[in-house]
């Protein structure tokens, strides 16, 4: 089973919780640099669709912190 991820939630929280199942990414997932991810055993993220098709010119799945 795959859930939509909450970006808006995921950029601004200082904690984050994984439940136990698959995320599928669209896009690059950012979290703040500070962020403290927890949650159960077995979550697993997967990159899906065309921004992540070309394996010459590859994309972050998941990002923690912004670079400046």
């Amino acid at each position: 089973m795959a859930v939509p991820v909450d970006v808006w939630r995921w950029q601004q929280a200082e904690i984050i919780f994984v439940d136990a199942i698959t995320y599928i990414l669209k896009d690059t997932l950012t979290a703040l640099k500070d962020a403290k991810i927890v949650g159960k055993a077995w979550s697993h993220f997967a990159a899906s669709g065309a921004r992540f098709a070309n394996a010459s010119n590859l994309f972050v799945m998941f990002k923690v912190g912004s670079a400046s």
